[in-house]
């Protein structure tokens, strides 16, 4: 039986059976797994594992050249410990923006190496691959009929500029994850998505309700960075019915209800509404609790369906 399966096995009353664990290996997967609090995550019996491995933050160049952001010693020791820990285990791994930028160059580099671990290991899993990449002529098309939408006071781009575009890559959210869980696939390798969706597919196919899901999902996504101080190590994210708790897996840091309130203004313009392709996450109603010195337990997050799914167009000239 696949991960998937078994995992849907271990949960035959959705979110009555019991909490959710999610463990967030990596914030941007390829800058270094601290690898002391990946092993204390694995130990916590995670039902799943999820990494980001994207960022714009290098700015534009990795999308429009086609290379990978992290050097391959780095990115191939950080996938060989999340493969390794999820095959352990048996619990889905889902990885998002493969390759820093997650345009075709990117995903297939990827999954070079996922598959030179795989068969140098004798692992044995089946893999599903998600492609962000968007055709020119699509996009110019759905220019054409006036259906695509400016980001803030950036302009829609001309049909020029899409010719000129080495890469066009369009930011998924969690339907594609979704429709890839269905295939009952042990590992989903995806190209340039939104870093909520990695975490909340797996709760919304279990039938959590998505308002604590994709909080939790904001949240954890950046692994311990939420903490005092802050830092990449693992975070484990337990969800339970409406609320969820946070912890990282390293002891020193520290999340409180003050770190983990202030990440709400981490890229983000808007502290209280979180826009994502299948919806808005609304936060001006959520309550930080503190546990203990260590951990904080949060709830109050809604959530609300989009009139229109849709899709962040991103490209590099």
């Amino acid at each position: 039986m696949s991960a998937v399966g078994k995992l849907r096995d271990r949960f035959p009353h959705g979110p009555d059976t019991r909490p959710l664990r999610a463990l967030a290996a990596s914030g941007q997967l390829g800058y270094g797994i601290p690898e002391p609090a990946l092993k204390s995550g694995l130990a916590r019996d995670p039902d799943f594992i999820g990494c980001d491995m994207g960022s714009i933050d290098p700015g534009p160049h990795y999308l429009g050249s086609g290379q990978i952001a992290t050097s391959d010693i780095m990115t191939r020791r950080d996938l060989g410990l999340v493969l390794r820990g999820a095959r352990a285990l048996d619990v889905p791994l889902l990885l998002g923006t493969a390759g820093c930028a997650g345009a075709r160059p990117h995903l297939d580099r990827t999954l070079e190496i996922i598959r030179s671990i795989a068969a140098e290991e004798n692992l044995y899993f089946r893999l599903a691959v998600i492609s962000a990449d968007i055709p020119g002529d699509t996009v110019k098309a759905a220019r054409q009929e006036n259906r695509l939408r400016p980001l803030g006071k950036m302009a829609a781009p001309s049909d020029e500029e899409i010719d000129g575009s080495t890469h066009l890559v369009a930011q998924m959210g969690t339907e594609a994850f979704r429709r890839a869980l269905d295939t009952e696939a042990d590992v989903i390798i995806a190209g340039r998505a939104c870093d909520t969706a990695i975490f909340t597919a797996v709760p919304e196919m279990l039938g959590f309700p998505l308002g604590p899901a994709t909080h939790m999902a904001k949240i954890i996504e950046c692994t311990s960075i939420c903490c005092t101080p802050g830092g990449r190590d693992a975070m484990l994210g337990i969800l339970e019915g409406d609320t969820f708790l946070i912890e990282s897996m390293n002891p020193e840091r520290h999340a409180t209800p003050m770190s983990v309130a202030a990440h709400a203004l981490y890229e983000q313009a808007d502290p209280y509404q979180v826009h994502e392709p299948e919806g808005t996450l609304h936060l001006d109603e959520v309550v930080y609790e503190a546990v203990d010195d260590h951990r904080v337990r949060v709830h109050g997050a809604r959530w609300e369906d989009a009139a229109q799914l849709s899709i962040k167009l991103e490209g590099a000239i």
